[in-house]
């Protein structure tokens, strides 16, 4: 599923249009992303979470040239599956 079929989706249960759904999903990854580069958490009850984590700098190598390189220590952005949404996953096992 990519964004366009999430905004077909919810906007037939919220029954508005697309471009009223488009505007307020563009919105709410505006909000996610601003929040995110804030390095603040992002918690969607029954969902989720979205943090920030730093990576220290690490040894990796290049598939091409199989050379030992050095890659930088970088941020990057976690995310943790709620227990509604997990629960939901494993109900039929």
């Amino acid at each position: 599923m990519n964004e366009a079929d999430i905004v077909l989706k919810t906007a037939k249960k919220m029954k508005k249009t697309k471009a009223e759904t488009e505007k307020y999903f563009t919105t709410l990854l505006q909000v996610l992303h601003e929040s995110l580069s804030n390095d603040e958490a992002v918690t969607l009850k029954g969902f989720g979470t979205f943090s920030v984590c730093k990576r220290a700098a690490r040894k990796g190598k290049d598939p091409k040239t199989k050379k030992i390189v050095t890659l930088p220590a970088c941020k990057t952005v976690r995310f943790t599956v709620g227990q509604e949404l997990k629960d939901e996953l494993n109900k039929n096992l």
